[in-house]
């Protein structure tokens, strides 16, 4: 996006790439520490998520742990894991807010 005149193909791939984090961003839960343990509740009004990893099939979030076997819940990984490591991040909330403004700026909407 940083681009001053993206070809068509990168401009198309801009936004299959917004679709993406869109479409894996996780609502209504809250990553809290509790007795110096991560864990993530249900919360309506926490920020959006977006996990570290996820499955290119289904989009699923996934965890490893050392053992290196995936898991699909973060409690499921050894305590030294799950809080020695970012794996849930506001990260998706830049990339909409710069596709937002790279798309105003280029004055268009989504190609089909």
């Amino acid at each position: 996006m940083s681009l001053k005149h993206p070809s068509p193909e990168l401009v198309k791939a801009v936004y299959a790439g917004a679709r993406w984090f869109e479409s894996v961003k996780i609502e209504g839960i809250r990553e809290e520490k509790v007795k110096g343990d991560k864990i993530m509740r249900k919360d309506p009004k926490a920020p959006p998520l977006w996990a570290r990893f996820h499955e290119i099939d289904t989009g699923r979030p996934f965890f490893r742990g050392r053992d290196g076997v995936k898991k699909h819940g973060i409690a499921e990984t050894e305590t030294e894991r799950r809080n020695g490591y970012a794996w849930y991040g506001t990260w998706g909330e830049r990339v909409a807010a710069h596709h937002a403004k790279w798309k105003s700026e280029r004055g268009e909407g989504a190609p089909r």
